[in-house]
């Protein structure tokens, strides 16, 4: 008897199965009953979807080629959370926003160019911290950089040789680095703007290196 209605619950299951309908199990008591229950599993259910960002990609984004650097998650709590049932070191039920930092590596040819703050990629928030080796280098157009709010360093000859770049204004906080050699060639440089004394000294430096006058960098 209970060959024959297992033989039966296989037949149903498959015709479930065919048409998309729930499935069900079976499970066989000791007394010779079969009890069925709905199986909890959902194929159909999409996969939640899954940053795509990891070290080493690159992406262009008007006009600025960018890599990726680091990539992060941070925890954000979940307001509902039950205070009194939660360890409060333990993150593995807390929702998890993905970041990224990258550095600039090109630049197109423009007259005027902003360093953004960060950019979109791949629905993940890249800041931008960095300005890498030869990124501006030898633009023939540019005269004036403005931007770059979480800057942490500027590259080897980053602007080197833009004949006709007049103007940097850079908005960071953060700076940390810059190499001596990032203005060589600029000739025409006017005005450096910093916020910070570090970046100024670093600047100095850059600038002296570059045979500019170093009073052309300025704090706010």
């Amino acid at each position: 008897m209970i060959k024959k209605m297992m033989a039966m619950l296989m037949s149903l299951m498959l015709v479930f199965t065919l048409f998309g309908l729930p499935v069900f199990a079976a499970d066989v008591n000791t007394g010779g009953g079969v009890s069925f229950r709905v199986n909890d599993d959902d194929e159909d259910e999409e996969d939640e979807e899954v940053a795509t960002v990891k070290k080493g990609d690159t992406f262009v984004k008007d006009g600025i080629k960018y890599e990726v650097t680091k990539t992060y998650e941070v925890a954000e709590e979940d307001e509902d959370w039950d205070d009194e049932d939660t360890d409060p070191e333990d993150t593995s039920e807390a929702d998890t926003t993905t970041y990224g930092e990258v550095c600039i590596i090109k630049v197109k040819n423009a007259k005027s160019v902003k360093i953004p703050s960060s950019v979109d990629y791949n629905d993940v928030e890249c800041y931008v911290t960095a300005i890498g080796n030869n990124a501006f280098e030898k633009l023939s157009k540019l005269t004036k950089i403005t931007g770059g709010d979480h800057l942490t360093t500027i590259g080897k000859s980053a602007f080197a040789n833009c004949k006709k770049l007049k103007s940097i204004s850079i908005s960071s906080t953060l700076i940390k680095k810059i190499a001596p050699n990032c203005l060589t060639g600029d000739s025409a440089l006017k005005s450096i703007t910093v916020k910070t004394a570090t970046a100024k000294k670093l600047f100095v430096k850059a600038a002296k290196k570059a045979g500019l006058d170093k009073k052309i960098v300025k704090k706010k």
